[in-house]
């Protein structure tokens, strides 16, 4: 690299100073008397390419922020580079702009060399020369490191080979030392040796363990077999315990259907009227129950509370009395708050005026920026601070990325010669699922058991109770038309039932109706047998249909029910020992 032109714009004494080197010299020597700049120039160059240190003795004339050098240099290709640098912490090298540089763009010139042996090579000032002289009379005859370090410009190769030696001491000697490195590390080296000897698996254990699979694998397959065996028995027994209750349900509809066997068909139209008039009915009662028991309530409420005779006949003047305490109190309890949020804003706003030079509050509301201003600042604002937050991000990630390098250069250099466990995971992989096999045949042992013992409980709580569940497993079981065949059978009866139920709650309203009418004739000698010797209407088993005779609508009843309903009269009295009637 050549140096073309060195501007010392503002360093040291110097100002907007611009030294030219010819491009064709070999040699350039620069001459001047005492304190005229020749070693702040030499320093100037320095810093100009390896840039500013934190705190530099250049800075007496301008202030830090200032400082400021420039310089053309010219590469062995030919290729040139003109650039500044500034005083600062990060992106110190500049264009002549102002405009950042990349921090790598002098590397292709200085061809990797650094700052301290750019400095004894390159910038060899009175006292580096000083230093050299010491150093060379210090060698004690040692005549080839003088000279090269006198050819080089590097000192302290004696002081280097000094410290070289004591590492070479520190790791290896003839004679053995447990603080030699060497030592340690054999030592590491017999010992994880041993532990492989120890830990090695023989050919014996080997085809032991191989055999132990083998048997515990046709285990798992007796027992897969097994699970599969007990796992269809429980199918089939879930599926005759989910029949059972809907085959008892047919049995009982059954028996129920057959107990209305006798009853004779009602319009459809006049049922769908009726069962909506009960519904009616049903509401109004539950409505009037919670009624009466809050009524109930705040009655026992009012007469558990003590009042004087007095109070009641002032109650009006009371009421309005306190009808606004609870604004008046609400106010005097936020009022003090209001004041000194007032206040608070008030001195804020004098502080501001105060700060912007406002000769008061009106100037200072009448120079108010606009909205747009206002929402652009505020997003300028809120850009600085994320770009802040990146850049710190990105800094603590350097930081943090730099410090896991060093940690793990660290451990590589503290951990010697490593060796590679490789064959040892592989001879040890066979074994690996070994006890995870192991587990899971217990799981599925104790899986078994717990399923079979809850088999037995349920077979046991069927009736009849089941005692051979193998043999309950064997018998046929029902298809699924069949299931479905009783289904549909059982929907409809269920139908019938509630037709049927619909009718009986029909009979049982236009009973009570005649027997609250005046009866005649036929009529009232039918609805007489049609009540009980205790005056009570007759219940479902002894009363079918009541043919009530005239009513309100007879046309309508003619038209839906061409022939008289079916009447049975009640018996005398029902005998004590008959069971009641199937529902």
């Amino acid at each position: 690299m050549r140096l073309i032109r060195l501007a010392l714009e503002r360093y040291g004494a110097f100002t907007d100073r611009t030294v030219t080197f010819r491009p064709d010299a070999r040699l350039h020597v620069v001459l001047g008397a005492n304190e005229a700049g020749k070693s702040t120039a030499l320093a100037a160059v320095t810093d100009l390419l390896f840039g500013f240190e934190k705190t530099t003795r250049y800075a007496f004339l301008h202030d830090m922020p200032l400082l400021r050098l420039g310089a053309e240099v010219e590469a062995a290709d030919g290729r040139r580079l003109a650039f500044r640098r500034r005083k600062g912490n990060a992106r110190t090298l500049i264009d002549a702009a102002e405009a950042p540089l990349p921090d790598d763009a002098l590397a292709p010139f200085l061809g990797g060399i650094s700052r301290p042996v750019f400095c004894r090579a390159f910038g060899l000032d009175a006292g580096s020369l000083r230093a050299g002289g010491r150093e060379m009379v210090d060698v004690e005859g040692e005549v080839g490191a003088s000279l090269f370090a006198a050819g080089s410009g590097l000192r302290g190769l004696t002081e280097l080979q000094a410290a070289l030696d004591a590492e070479a001491e520190g790791i290896f000697a003839p004679r053995q030392a447990k603080h030699r490195t060497f030592y340690q590390a054999l030592e590491r080296h017999e010992t994880a040796r041993k532990a492989i000897r120890e830990k090695g698996l023989r050919a014996g254990d080997w085809r032991a363990l191989n055999d132990e699979i083998a048997a515990a694998s046709e285990q798992l397959d007796a027992l897969r077999a097994d699970n599969q065996r007990v796992a269809t028995e429980r199918a089939q027994l879930e599926r005759l315990k989910r029949a059972r209750p809907i085959v008892a349900e047919i049995d009982v509809l059954d028996h129920r259907i057959a107990d209305y066997a006798g009853l004779a068909e009602a319009d459809a139209a006049w049922i769908e009227r009726l069962g909506a008039a009960l519904d009616h009915c049903r509401t109004g009662e539950a409505e009037a129950a919670r009624a009466d028991a809050a009524l109930a309530r705040a009655r026992g409420e009012a007469e558990s509370v003590p009042v004087e005779p007095a109070l009641i006949l002032r109650a009006d003047e009371i009421l309005a009395a306190f009808s606004g305490t609870k604004e008046f109190e609400k106010g005097g309890t936020d009022l003090p708050r209001i004041e000194g949020d007032a206040h608070k804003v008030g001195l804020d706003l004098e502080r501001l005026r105060a700060r912007i030079g406002a000769p008061d509050l009106a100037a200072l509301e009448a120079g108010q920026p606009t909205d747009a201003a206002r929402a652009r600042i505020e997003r300028l604002i809120r850009d600085g601070r994320t770009l802040a937050a990146t850049e710190d991000q990105l800094a603590r990630d350097v930081a943090a990325a730099g410090a896991e390098r060093d940690r793990l250069a660290r451990q590589v250099e503290a951990a010697g010669a490593t060796h590679d466990p490789t064959p040892l995971r592989e001879a040890l992989k066979p074994l690996a699922k070994l006890h995870e096999r192991l587990a899971a045949h217990e799981a599925l042992d104790t899986a078994i058991r717990r399923e079979t013992a809850l088999l037995r409980n349920q077979a046991a709580r069927l009736s009849p109770p089941v005692a051979d569940t193998a043999a309950l497993a064997r018998m046929p079981l029902p298809s699924a038309d069949t299931i479905a065949r009783y289904r549909g059978l059982l929907d409809g009866k269920r139908r019938d039932q509630e037709r049927a139920a619909d009718r009986r709650d029909a009979a049982r309203v236009r009973v009570a109706d005649a027997g609250r009418a005046p009866a005649a004739g036929s009529d009232a000698r039918r609805l007489l047998a049609s009540r009980r010797t205790d005056g009570q209407p007759a219940g479902r088993s002894t009363v079918r249909m009541a043919d009530l005779g005239p009513s309100e609508e007879p046309e309508r009843y003619a038209r839906s029910a061409p022939e008289p309903l079916a009447f049975k009269p009640a018996p005398e009295r029902a005998q004590p020992d008959e069971a009641p009637a199937p529902r």
